[in-house]
């Protein structure tokens, strides 16, 4: 597979260029010249121009009446960026998207300690960019803050394999203060009675989420904005979909479970007919039983690989147990997808099996890619069900993982920088 790849290697990066320079262009245009703003910037500007002149946040908006949803300290840094022309903005920020999804991939293949060849790297980079590109893209181009979420959750795992405790808990407070819903990866390190870096996410969460912006805007009104969120987004996510639709104004903007680019567990369920009131008993049932099967799993860990996909299958957990969980969010199935790949290309089967499972799983997620495309058939959850199965291969192997992957090709150290640069 490695010399087939290598006749399209030159190829796949002018495509790659090809492709970062067009939708840059695409997506300043929608941003800034467009007759319609079919992005999520303008509500981080608007965002930005509050804290600036202390309006109230949680009640500007965009040209087309969306709404600013996150907690206050990413409003704060947004401020640049509403001081920016439109378009610089946009293409700052583009630009900050692309290198966020390239250290995502960077920082995964480290993790896993792939070789220097650099067919398998190639190999690497291109099966996931190829499996994920629609989801990806569409973010990217609507502008979403998602990228960051991704590479910050990947990055919390990356610096704690190197023992890097601040670094880690600063990542998990970044990617926390942005979507919320990160936070739950902090069960991870209380499963490894990692201590240490629950307790430096805490103090990395009160000084970037509360010190800092307080610094800025006054405790008060850094503590009133809070209670703000709370009210109009935080209290709203954990009702019924059945009570949001009659009691918050941002039913229709976001927290509609039903939409069909939420791909949640809970929006699965109520695909599923399963009655509104009693989704988030099933959600919670679910989320226990799963994460009860990954704390058996993180007590009979051997090796670096079994160690990578628990953190696989936490990101996965996290995502999916959230009520909403758009289709750009699964951009960080980056993470889980190489880990597959690795697996999969480190085991002890034949090597045509190897290559008929990698060709089958690409195939299938562009597949999910596919459908994703078009509303109707988005509606039935691709993304979520794709998840549900890299979940399962991820704990429990194919049938019996210790059999398939040879772990004598496992590093016996944790990769350097300059040993597997990209």
């Amino acid at each position: 597979m490695h010399e087939q790849m290598e006749k399209f290697r030159p190829y796949y990066y002018v495509l790659i260029t090809l492709i970062i320079l067009i939708f840059a262009y695409s997506t300043v245009y929608r941003v800034a010249w467009d007759d319609i703003q079919r992005t999520d910037f303008t509500v981080y500007t608007e965002a930005g121009k509050a804290i600036l002149y202390q309006l109230d946040l949680y009640h500007v908006q965009n040209i087309r009446g969306w709404r600013y949803v996150y907690l206050p300290p990413f409003a704060i840094l947004m401020v640049p960026f509403s001081l920016m022309p439109l378009a610089l903005g946009a293409f700052v920020w583009y630009v900050l998207e692309i290198a966020a999804i390239y250290y995502s991939l960077v920082f995964s293949i480290r993790m896993l300690g792939f070789e220097t060849d650099k067919n398998t790297r190639f190999l690497y980079f291109a099966l996931p960019l190829l499996s994920l590109s629609v989801l990806l893209l569409s973010g990217i181009m609507r502008c979403q803050a998602s990228e960051f979420v991704i590479f910050f959750s990947i990055a919390t795992f990356y610096y704690s394999q190197r023992n890097k405790v601040v670094l880690s808990a600063i990542s998990l407070a970044f990617a926390t203060l942005i979507k919320v819903f990160p936070a739950a990866l902090v069960l991870y390190f209380i499963f490894k009675k990692k201590w240490n870096y629950a307790f430096a996410f805490a103090i990395a969460l009160f000084i970037l989420g509360l010190l800092l912006p307080s610094l800025k805007m006054g405790l008060h009104t850094t503590l009133t904005d809070y209670i703000d969120w709370f009210h109009v987004v935080g209290s709203k996510a954990v009702e019924s979909n059945t009570d949001r639709q009659f009691t918050t104004d941002l039913y229709k903007q976001l927290l509609d479970t039903t939409k069909s680019r939420n791909q949640s567990f809970e929006a699965l369920l109520l695909t599923l007919s399963v009655p509104a009131a009693w989704v988030k008993y099933y959600v919670a049932g679910i989320a226990f039983v799963s994460l009860s099967i990954m704390y058996r799993f993180s007590m009979r860990i051997h090796n670096q690989l079994d160690e990578i996909r628990l953190i696989s299958a936490f990101l996965i957990w996290s995502l999916l147990i959230t009520p909403i969980a758009e289709s750009h969010y699964f951009g960080v199935l980056i993470l889980p997808l190489l880990t597959l790949s690795y697996m999969v290309l480190k085991s002890q089967s034949h090597i045509e099996k190897q290559h008929k499972l990698i060709t089958w799983g690409v195939l299938i997620c562009i597949g999910c890619m596919i459908l994703i495309s078009s509303p109707v058939t988005e509606t039935l959850r691709p993304l979520c069900w794709l998840s549900i199965a890299i979940w399962y291969f991820l704990m429990y192997g194919f049938k019996n993982q210790n059999s398939i992957v040879d772990n004598s090709h496992l590093p016996s150290h944790i990769p350097t920088k300059n040993e597997y640069s990209l």
